[in-house]
């Protein structure tokens, strides 16, 4: 659960503090569309930066997805975990708002992305028939709560130190990469469990 919360946090907080981020809105003001008189038009610096943000989704969704099929649901979710902390990392050194930025950003935006989907992937496996719902209802309640915080860390945390919430985030993945390791139950090709009995004798279920 704390992996997912971690998501739910910061993914939601980055996705609506971008236009911040990337210099192309303020306070006062919203340049992503030119007005003018009569007519709307893009403007395409801006556009072209929000793209670079969301590049990165077509690629690491699907190809995580790949990853957790062929090697593994663990390995999957630590590696999502530590390239979001990596990316995160890395986007403290460049420069607000350039390319590069914005590509790192939109690095750790979809590999937490990519990872929730395996967690909730792993969770449905992970648990027998009489607690499948349960747990991943509770999988979806901890997303929720993740991100009903993330408009008021927007307002108040992003725009006053981006940096640091850059450093917190990167810290609370690699923390979720550290969980993501410690998961001993590989699920991959493994039959699912109708009952608490017919799980293994060890107890190996660990909260998400």
């Amino acid at each position: 659960m704390f992996m997912i919360f971690m998501k739910g946090i910061f993914a939601s907080t980055f996705y609506i503090s971008m236009p911040y981020l990337l210099g192309t809105k303020t306070n006062e003001e919203v340049d992503i569309v030119d007005h003018t008189e009569n007519c709307y038009t893009v403007n395409s610096r801006a556009q072209s930066k929000l793209l670079t943000v969301y590049m990165p989704d077509l690629i690491i969704n699907p190809g995580l997805l790949l990853v957790a099929q062929c090697y593994g649901r663990r390995k999957a979710i630590f590696l999502a975990m530590f390239s979001s902390s990596i990316s995160f990392c890395f986007s403290v050194l460049l420069t607000f708002g350039s390319s590069a930025f914005s590509f790192a950003i939109g690095t750790a935006m979809a590999c937490i992305a990519a990872g929730r989907g395996v967690i909730m992937l792993y969770t449905s496996e992970l648990y027998p028939t009489t607690l499948r719902g349960v747990a991943t209802g509770m999988i979806w309640v901890t997303d929720n709560i993740g991100s009903f915080t993330s408009p008021f860390l927007a307002e108040y945390f992003i725009l006053a130190a981006p940096r640091l919430f850059i450093c917190l985030a990167a810290t609370g993945m690699g923390v979720s990469a550290i969980i993501a390791r410690a998961l001993d139950t590989e699920t991959l090709n493994k039959p699912l469990a109708a009952s608490v009995a017919d799980m293994p004798a060890k107890k190996q279920v660990l909260s998400i």
